[in-house]
């Protein structure tokens, strides 16, 4: 009896010529031949081979007839293709394929790749995981329309490596456009306007119109001005000088010639026994600031002390020349007095009035006792 045999050649939509790198692909590919086009009675199976650059599955001792062979396994990654072969082996053992077709080809199934967004900060040169909380508080949204209205995802960055990613990996379609932007930032950063805009083409594969990269812009707040109150006859201040505190006052100005004053405040007793006035608010960034007391406690000399401030672009504030202030305290002569004794009267009484107006001390401010200041009876 003579036999024949059927040969398929089994293509892939992307691969142009296989090597022995496709391997895998045709060890997973099989072929099923049947006696009847309904493809219910198979008669055997086969697997393609690599054979000069092409994929061949070879049925041998096939008995003279016509048969439908079609692919009933392919591999990860392609579509198993639904054509069907219908070959005739004839009683001297050739072979015969309807349309002279003995070609399969599978389809390689794309599927859209990731859509990574790397998110930065400003202030930040190199992230790391001690700014994980910054990158829990960002969020990013996937739109499929340019409003940026029919929501498709989320995503939150991951530190990978020193860079925060976001990923979308699930929701996305071949051949479709997405938009993407930052929907939450952390706090003290500012909502980023940005929008990235990513093309998914017919091979899954990703790019971006301008890049894939939304920044951060750090919010700066202004620091406190503080200005520290001291008094030339207090060495260590404590909660007995509060009454001094609360009579002192300083006024903070925006121009040199303090005209224009912008808030006042009253420095209050420190941990540290130190008196501290401290401006919070109305201060701008990149801008000087001049303090100067405007009321003393009474019993001390008002300063004429200027405080220059400054307050950077990163709200940093530093002192042109220091931030101390010192209240002088003014002194009043004490009284001087003279006690008068009798040698014969050992306790003055009323009726010693006469005596004591007849007594008469000069007071004089100098040695000689030649010029007189005053002049005082007992």
């Amino acid at each position: 009896e003579i036999f024949g045999s059927v040969v398929i050649k089994k293509l892939y939509s992307d691969i142009d010529t296989l090597t022995t790198d496709n391997a895998s692909l045709l060890a997973n590919t099989t072929f099923t031949m049947y006696t009847d086009y309904a493809c219910t009675n198979a008669v055997a199976t086969a697997t393609p081979i690599l054979v000069g650059g092409e994929a061949v599955a070879t049925f041998t001792n096939v008995v003279p007839g016509t048969y439908c062979i079609k692919e009933t396994a392919g591999p990860e990654g392609y579509t198993v293709s639904s054509e069907k072969i219908v070959a005739t082996v004839g009683v001297t053992g050739l072979t015969a394929y309807a349309e002279s077709k003995n070609t399969i080809t599978n389809e390689k199934i794309y599927t859209p790749g990731n859509i990574e967004i790397e998110k930065t900060y400003s202030d930040i040169a190199s992230l790391s995981s001690s700014n994980t909380a910054l990158l829990n508080e960002t969020v990013f949204t996937l739109y499929s329309d340019e409003a940026c209205t029919n929501i498709v995802a989320t995503a939150k960055p991951v530190l990978v490596g020193d860079k925060a990613i976001a990923t979308f990996a699930s929701g996305l379609e071949l051949d479709k456009t997405y938009y993407i932007k930052e929907t939450s930032a952390p706090a003290n950063y500012e909502l980023s306007s940005d929008v990235i805009v990513a093309n998914i083409d017919s091979f899954g594969v990703v790019t971006f119109t301008a890049g894939n990269k939304i920044e951060n812009q750090r919010i700066y707040t202004p620091g406190n001005i503080e200005v520290e109150k001291t008094y030339s006859d207090i060495t260590s201040l404590t909660a007995e000088n509060v009454g001094l505190l609360n009579n002192t006052v300083f006024t903070l100005y925006s121009d040199a010639e303090c005209t224009n004053a912008v808030a006042t405040a009253k420095p209050i007793l420190t941990t540290g026994n130190k008196a501290v006035a401290t401006f919070t608010s109305g201060i701008e960034l990149n801008k000087t600031y001049y303090i100067k007391e405007t009321q003393a406690p009474a019993g001390y000399t008002i300063s004429t002390t200027v405080i220059t401030a400054v307050v950077d672009a990163f709200g940093g504030v530093s002192y042109t020349s220091g931030n101390k202030v010192t209240n002088q305290k003014i002194y009043t002569p004490g009284k001087i007095e003279v006690q008068k004794l009798y040698s014969d009267i050992d306790a003055l009484t009323a009726e010693h009035a006469a005596i004591l107006a007849g007594t008469v001390f000069t007071l004089y401010s100098d040695a000689e006792c030649t010029n007189a200041i005053a002049t005082k009876s007992p």
